[in-house]
């Protein structure tokens, strides 16, 4: 597994109500995909859906906390949005709005430090917010659900070849190769990111195929910048192409590569 540094410059240099906690009647579902360690559950219904879900990526010290709800219209827009496990203090975090053509929902991404989501696993109450939503879920047995999410993990390391300290392949394992020339352009710097003067370095931690294709994109280091930690993964997920990783018997197999992209505005 590599680790690089890329440097991207650009050409430029609401209050609501608070409600009762949302209760749920389902049980929280870990996803054991083959690229993703994702835990969700249902607080909505057929007609208005609303979901928590909850990302670890194999290696890192993020945790993505996402509400998903009902598709409204826009395009990707970033918010100063809040987090709060209890009585704590809230987490001020960048959030990122999204809303997918293909889908029926709306996606708040937030980026939760590992440090700050060691809360969450003792909590009764999390309340998220950012500009037209608010919301507070009623939590249960998430100490639980991060006990299975750790075993995805460790799953996903050994899939994708990744060695537990985060610093190279497994042993024998050529990992992934590829550039990033001509991948970025100061065109992708995003619109809400310059008109913020936000600049930061975005850790990403691209999982590849046996083919050379991008299984997934995961925050590892957040630049405390949604737009930029978005939009760093949708260009990987849309550009990149690597020569796959290599087994000890010189065969194509999974692996990691990692990587720090810096966007600075001047």
């Amino acid at each position: 597994m590599t680790n690089r540094t890329w440097l991207i410059l650009p050409l430029l240099a609401v209050s609501l109500t608070a409600a009762a906690p949302r209760v749920s009647t389902h049980k929280w579902v870990v996803n054991f995909a083959d690229a993703q360690c994702l835990a969700e559950r249902d607080y909505g219904t057929a007609d208005a859906p609303l979901r928590l879900v909850l990302k670890q990526p194999p290696l890192g010290d993020v945790i993505q906390l996402a509400v998903v709800q009902k598709k409204g219209a826009g395009a990707p827009v970033q918010y100063d949005g809040r987090v709060k496990f209890d009585d704590r203090p809230p987490l001020k975090l960048s959030v990122l709005k999204f809303e997918p053509k293909a889908a029926k929902v709306k996606t708040y991404l937030f980026n939760i430090p590992i440090k700050d989501f060691e809360h969450a696993r003792v909590a009764n109450i999390v309340s998220v917010s950012a500009p037209g939503m608010r919301e507070e879920f009623k939590l249960s047995n998430v100490s639980s659900v991060m006990k299975i999410m750790d075993e995805c993990v460790a799953d996903l390391r050994n899939l994708f070849n990744i060695d537990p300290a985060g610093q190279r392949a497994m042993a024998g394992i050529k990992p992934p190769d590829g550039t990033l020339a001509g991948m970025f352009s100061p065109n992708d710097y995003p619109d809400d990111a310059i008109r913020r003067s936000q600049s930061g370095t975005v850790e990403v931690m691209i999982l590849v195929d046996e083919k050379g294709s991008v299984a997934d994109c995961a925050i590892v280091g957040s630049s405390a910048s949604a737009a930029l930690d978005g939009q760093t993964c949708a260009v990987m997920r849309a550009r990149a192409k690597f020569r796959p990783a290599q087994g000890t018997d010189g065969r194509p197999t999974r692996g990691a590569f990692r990587q720090r992209i810096t966007w600075r505005v001047q």
